[in-house]
């Protein structure tokens, strides 16, 4: 079994259970939509649209129980469209296209793949009371000593941190004395202030913070930049185990679901014949990019590129947390 094949194809799948495909939306929390779901609503050229297709739309959109009634009429017009798009398409034999049934079989082996999936997922117990505070314990940055740090931050070329930019920077009593040092040598440069807390950084760089004190600066070095960093605020910002249980006890289910999905799809390889054609393992490897295992709880639209700012944190750092 080739090892990186294997890497790719167990996060093709574990995608659709990581990043959420084993929860089920509901538009009203529990509310029933209607008591009879094979109740026809509307019929195109013949074709019945029952509320069993309408609940279907509804559950996969997030709605107010206010907004109940303008959007079940919205999804029911587009439901309509979709109908008469498809007939046509039917019509024109476009249904029969490669491409096209390309496309249909491969949704069909995710949907049925991702079942299974959720099949496997939902035999897996919650977090108990005991994982939840041994995660808290362990990961004091995320909660008990959570800080909150205003950065600034000077960017340039990794090339350009030559002997005479070190001795000026360390030389400068702040960043400013250094962007003047890059304006007289006409050194391009990207000059950002920025506010994460220790659960927003990589566990390295929030181990270094924990060390420095206000208006400390230091350099790091990055994939393809250098960054001298400035420590302009720090406050404390605690999180109780209440407060912060429920996002744990969420992050340590995805990783159990996580865990378990490969722990299946590695049985399922191991029983299977797999056979490669007309390409060897290796160069398969080598034109498709790895995908990440990353989990995503939310998205920061501030957070500017550069492997300071990228978070592989667990779960983002918990940066739900308030």
């Amino acid at each position: 079994m080739n090892k990186k094949n294997f890497v790719i194809y167990k996060h093709i799948l574990l995608g659709a259970l990581v990043l959420g495909s084993v929860v089920v939306l509901s538009a009203c929390g529990s509310e029933q939509i209607d008591k009879e779901p094979g109740q026809a609503l509307v019929s195109v050229d013949g074709e019945e649209i029952t509320m069993l297709q309408l609940n279907d739309e509804l559950s996969r959109t997030k709605i107010q129980p206010e907004q109940l009634e303008s959007v079940k009429k919205q999804l029911l017009e587009s439901i309509v469209d979709r109908q008469l798009m498809k007939a046509e398409a039917q019509r024109n034999k476009l249904d029969r296209t490669p491409h096209v049934m390309q496309a249909i079989t491969r949704a069909k082996t995710q949907i049925i793949a991702q079942a299974y999936l959720q099949n496997i997922a939902s035999e897996i117990e919650n977090p108990t009371p005991v994982e939840v505070n041994e995660f808290y314990q362990g990961h004091p940055e995320f909660f008990a000593q959570r800080k909150k740090y205003n950065l600034s931050i000077v960017r340039f070329a990794k090339n350009e941190y030559n002997d005479e930019l070190k001795s000026a920077f360390s030389a400068a009593k702040s960043l400013n004395d250094v962007t003047k040092w890059l304006d007289k040598h006409n050194i391009p440069y990207l000059h950002e202030e920025i506010t994460r807390d220790t659960a927003q950084m990589p566990r390295e760089m929030s181990a270094r913070l924990q060390q420095q004190k206000k208006g400390d600066m230091f350099h790091i070095s990055e994939n393809e930049d250098d960054l001298l960093v400035s420590i302009d605020v720090i406050e404390e910002q605690p999180i109780s185990a209440e407060v912060a249980k429920a996002r744990i006890e969420m992050h340590l289910l995805n990783n159990k679901r996580r865990e378990t999905a490969e722990a299946a799809i590695a049985r399922l390889r191991s029983s299977a014949e797999i056979k490669y054609f007309h390409a060897s393992a290796d160069s398969v490897d080598q034109a498709t990019p790895q995908p990440t295992t990353q989990i995503t709880t939310e998205t920061d639209d501030n957070n500017p590129s550069g492997d300071l700012l990228h978070n592989e944190s667990i779960e983002r750092g918990m940066t739900g947390l308030k």
